[in-house]
C-alpha cells in the first residue's frame, strides 16, 4: 500500500514547514486494535485510533 494520504493524517506544522517528515508506527494494542502514533518535525507525537476496517476513511486523531 502507498499513499501519501493513508488515514488523512497530516501532522505538518505550516509555522515552520511545509514538509511535516512524519515517521508512522502501526502497532497492535492489548485488545489486538491497530494504533498509529506518528512523529512530527516539530517533535510532536500524534496517536491515532480507528483504523481497522477504514483504509480509505480518516483515522481518529486521539490524546489517550
Amino acid at each position: 500500500l502507498e499513499t501519501d494520504s493513508l488515514g488523512k493524517v497530516n501532522v505538518t506544522d505550516y509555522n515552520i514547514s511545509y514538509s511535516g517528515y512524519s515517521v508512522p508506527c502501526f502497532f497492535r494494542d492489548n485488545q489486538n486494535k491497530i494504533k498509529l502514533l506518528v512523529g512530527s518535525e516539530q517533535g510532536k507525537i500524534f496517536y491515532f485510533k480507528d483504523i481497522e476496517d477504514n483504509l480509505s476513511g480518516a483515522f481518529t486523531e486521539s490524546d489517550s
